[in-house]
């Protein structure tokens, strides 16, 4: 049967992505809160999913919360040693159920910026980020890019099974449409899903256009996990945004 995005994929979310380096994740936006004007003391990740990026910002002293459309992402985040005290909460990301100026840093990583379709909602969401922003404040989100996705998960595809359970998994880029395909077909136990992830894919250009029509300031965006600037070869970019002092 069909499911929600990452509501069965939730389960075994962390065992799909232990490819991932989330600790150089992590330490490398460390480096970029050096942007912001005012001293990085409390984090909220808009798109946490299981908690991986926010469990390792944690231990470097910041007071962390986490929030994400899946409640079944949410529970896994909740259930790590290293997260028990922090704060969690089922959120859109369009519209941010946090109180105003409460948050030195706010994240959206890996690339989970690209399910916002609508400019207009991801122009509310930058006001949204601006609001619950202290003045100074920084924004830092990922995109990965056509050039990326191109040479790594156009016409993809992975399965694997462990202890009853078991996925496939097939990408593909639409470049009609410019949208990112990841779908799923799991099995639990006897039970079978699908989940089909869609993100669509802006250019940088496209980015930093949305960014000056919202009330934040792009500061920087760099290529591929380094300090270097983008270029046509960049995979993955990350933007760091700024609020203004007031």
């Amino acid at each position: 049967m069909d499911s929600i995005p990452y509501s069965q994929l939730a389960r075994i979310y962390d065992k799909v992505m232990a490819h991932v380096n989330y600790k150089m994740w992590a330490e490398y936006v460390r480096n970029l809160f050096q942007f912001a004007d005012i001293p990085i003391q409390t984090l909220v990740d808009l798109s946490c999913g299981t908690g991986k990026h926010i469990a390792f910002m944690a231990k470097s002293k910041l007071k962390v919360a986490g929030c994400d459309l899946s409640k079944e992402m949410l529970k896994r985040a909740a259930q790590k040693s290293a997260l028990k005290k922090v704060p969690f909460f089922v959120n859109d990301a369009v519209t941010i159920a946090l109180k105003r100026n409460s948050f030195d840093a706010a994240v959206m990583l890996y690339d989970s910026i690209n399910y916002i379709f609508d400019d207009k909602d991801v122009l509310h969401l930058l006001d949204e980020i601006s609001r619950i922003l202290k003045p100074g404040g920084i924004f830092i989100f990922d995109i990965v890019t056509k050039a990326g996705l191109k040479r790594t998960f156009d016409n993809y595809y992975e399965s694997d099974s462990w202890n009853g359970l078991a996925y496939q998994r097939r990408s593909w880029f639409n470049s009609k449409e410019q949208t990112q395909h990841n779908e799923f077909y799991l099995l639990f136990n006897g039970n079978s899903f699908r989940e089909e992830h869609i993100q669509f894919i802006r250019p940088g250009e496209e980015w930093k256009r949305l960014i000056k029509k919202s009330g934040m300031n792009l500061i920087q965006e760099f290529s591929n996990f380094t300090f270097l600037p983008v270029d046509q070869k960049s995979e993955r970019i990350h933007f760091v945004c700024r609020k203004e002092m007031q």
